[in-house]
């Protein structure tokens, strides 16, 4: 066969007649070509709209499959069934990409180059990344060049009317419109985080429904400046029942799911409105990086999160806590479920937030109360482990690791659930914070064999190895996860595993071993390396993580060390005189310049911070903009004093909106309403369409 065909539906949904694909390759190997025709018959008799479309495409693949192995003679025959199947497939709904570029791969083999040219279009037309569409269509491109022109006679009398079909059915396969978003959202106590959600999807979306449980801050005022249709709701210790409250409640063709302390990024705004044209699939998996630590400046972890479904009367959520809505998608179906690189920033793990709400206890709690109620499943052990390690407590999280994998040998299907890999790194991770590091290596060893591309995994046996001694080893693994780079889907990865983390890891091993030279090439890495990764690790952290995290720890790690480790810089004599000859020999340096000097904030190096601050004046940014930089920079590091400082002599030279705004999130910070109120209502009036300034007043209102 000319053309390469796409994957099919590995596995049959439980209400599929699954006999039919048996029955076809029966029909098939018997050469009882109506027999086979006659099963589409069937396919279109079951009423379950899932079951029906796998059904249909298992029947075109086992016919275009079985071609290959029939006479010549009766190949036309064959192929002009699979077309005429494919075709009835199309008839109800043709926005169906796989089955457009297989009927088309049928009717190219008919030579009804026509109805294949109008099959592989449409296809193309909805889904420009199918796989193997682009080889079927260069295929298509040289029999038509190599015709020249020439009409070529039908190969099976069928095929006039076939292609007739399918330029039909080709014509009506347009992207949708009109297609409606709605943002669902569950809520309590959430003034702080909601307006940046908020402000980041609302501009792409058509309806935001929102269900409160009882806060007693702002969040409702805040909801209503949005727009949002607001559900008040007791809280029932469930977060599946109030998320199906919201989806009860939605009208949109898609529903999107956020929390509070999630915020779409900006530019993937249009991407993710692009999504509900799509409506082939029946959900979308959004990209989110999850921030760890002290700040989001500190680390990430990128993962696929299911977060946009259609709005069906039976996709809901199951589960108090961590609560799951895969279970009731036709996740059966592959093609019905998309991996999208849309980013959405989660902020809730970082440590302050989680300290702050007391995150942790309440999730133990429910964790506590589904194991009462006899959930005791692979699932429910893997959170309860993910929350005591959080909370501190590695050895009680490495039980409940073990309990997760041991439930999981014992169940092959529960190995292929896309946190078995999230499971294997966190239980690393737990050992290796128990000073526990052999077994730690031995572990990210047995991992390895299952996940071989899981960067994260070769990281921490590097890591464990290095705290074990085993230096030249650990260096070794080093380099091998710069060669494969950071790990993409499906997995949950760390942000640098393959790029700055081990460059990094190189230079404090070889500077422990005293090796100067080694270690100045390491630290030209650790900047070509975080220099490179830019670009690709776009798409999985924002650019303070990937880019210049490198730069960042490992400059400011040297300049707090002092003399010893500054003359290791080429026989150099000061820090600043080697990061001047940086910054002058890149632009792009010269913009790290600002999250050095805040992690040496983060890291309380006030003398080195003061010693590199009047660098920041030798750059291109105007004194004002320096001013809020420094400003913002100082807020995120709770230096509030300072913060009001920059703001306000920006107000007391030439105020603008900007400074107002940050005045009143330090007031806010302060516990100052009535001041953050003011300063707020100063910013509208200097730009009174400021939405950052409206969602400041709603807040304090």
């Amino acid at each position: 066969m000319a053309l390469r065909l796409p994957s099919p539906s590995p596995t049959l949904g439980p209400a599929q007649d699954e006999d039919l694909p048996c029955s076809a390759r029966g029909a098939l190997a018997s050469g009882e070509i109506g027999a086979y025709r006659a099963l589409f018959d069937r396919a279109a008799a079951i009423e379950d709209r899932d079951a029906r479309y796998q059904a249909f495409s298992r029947l075109v693949r086992e016919g275009l499959s079985a071609c290959a192995s029939f006479p010549a003679k009766r190949l036309p025959a064959a192929f002009a069934a699979v077309a005429a199947g494919a075709l009835q497939a199309l008839e109800d709904e043709p926005r169906e990409p796989l089955l457009l570029n297989w009927a088309g791969v049928a009717m190219y083999e008919l030579w009804a180059l026509d109805g294949a040219t109008a099959l592989f279009g449409a296809a193309h037309r909805l889904d420009p990344e199918l796989a193997n569409l682009a080889g079927n269509l260069e295929a298509l491109r040289r029999r038509r060049a190599q015709l020249g022109g020439r009409p070529m006679p039908a190969l099976a009398p069928e095929s006039p009317a076939l292609a007739r079909h399918a330029k039909k059915l080709a014509a009506r396969a347009q992207p949708a419109t009109g297609m409606r978003i709605s943002l669902c959202m569950i809520v309590r106590d959430e003034q702080e985080m909601l307006p940046r959600c908020l402000s980041t999807v609302a501009p792409f979306v058509e309806e935001i429904v929102i269900v409160d449980t009882g806060s007693k801050d702002a969040t409702i005022e805040i909801a209503r400046c949005f727009g949002a249709q607001l559900i008040e709701r007791e809280w029932t210790g469930s977060f599946a029942e109030a998320r199906n409250v919201s989806f009860d409640a939605a009208t949109g063709d898609w529903l999107l799911y956020l929390d509070a302390d999630e915020a779409l990024m900006g530019e993937d705004g249009p991407a993710l409105r692009a999504l509900a044209a799509r409506t082939w699939r029946e959900a979308f998996m959004l990209r989110e990086i999850n921030y760890t630590g002290a700040s989001e400046r500190t680390s990430a972890v990128g993962s696929d999160a299911l977060r946009m479904v259609r709005n069906r009367p039976q996709y809901r959520f199951r589960g108090a806590l961590h609560e799951q809505i895969a279970w009731s998608l036709p996740t059966h179906i592959p093609e019905r479920i998309e991996a999208t690189g849309i980013r959405i920033e989660h902020f809730g793990y970082l440590d302050p937030v989680r300290e702050s709400r007391g995150k942790s206890e309440r999730n133990a709690e429910l964790l506590d109360a589904e194991a009462d109620d006899g959930q005791q499943g692979p699932f429910l052990h893997y959170n309860r482990g993910c929350e005591l390690h959080a909370a501190g407590e590695p050895e009680q999280a490495i039980d409940e690791f073990e309990r997760a994998s041991q439930l999981i040998e014992q169940d092959p299907e529960q190995a292929r659930r896309r946190w078995a890999p999230t499971l294997a790194i966190r239980h690393v991770r737990a050992l290796r914070d128990a000073q526990r590091h052999q077994e730690a290596a031995e572990l990210a060893e047995s991992a390895l064999a299952r996940f071989p591309d899981f960067t994260d995994l070769l990281f921490e046996q590097a890591r464990s190895l290095a705290s074990l001694g085993d230096h030249r080893q650990a260096l070794r693994l080093c380099e091998r996860c710069i060669e494969m780079g950071d790990a993409g889907s499906p997995y949950t990865a760390s942000a640098g595993c393959g790029s700055h983390l081990p460059r990094m890891l190189i230079a404090e091993l070889l500077l422990g071993e005293g090796q100067a030279q080694r270690h100045a090439a390491a630290i030209a890495s650790v900047a070509a390396g975080a220099s490179s990764a830019r670009q690709g690790a776009a798409r999985q952290a924002p650019e303070p993580i990937a880019a210049i995290a490198g730069q960042t720890e490992l400059l400011a790690r040297l300049l707090a060390a002092g003399q010893d480790a500054e003359a290791m810089l080429s026989g150099r004599q000061d820090a600043e005189a080697v990061l001047q000859a940086w910054l002058e020999g890149s632009r792009e340096a010269a913009e790290a310049l600002a999250p050095l000097l805040e992690a040496l904030l983060a890291i309380h190096e006030f003398n080195a911070f003061e010693r590199l601050l009047p660098l920041l004046e030798a750059g291109a940014r105007s004194v004002r903009d320096r001013r809020e930089l420094l400003a913002r920079m100082y807020l995120r590091q709770g230096f509030l004093a300072s913060a009001a400082e920059e703001w306000m002599a920006v107000c007391a030279d030439s105020p603008d909106a900007r400074a107002w705004i940050g005045l009143a999130k330090v007031a806010q910070r302060q516990q100052m309403p009535e001041q953050a109120l003011d300063f707020a209502q100063a910013a509208l009036a200097c730009e009174p369409e400021n939405d950052e300034a409206r969602q400041l007043v709603c807040a304090q209102g």
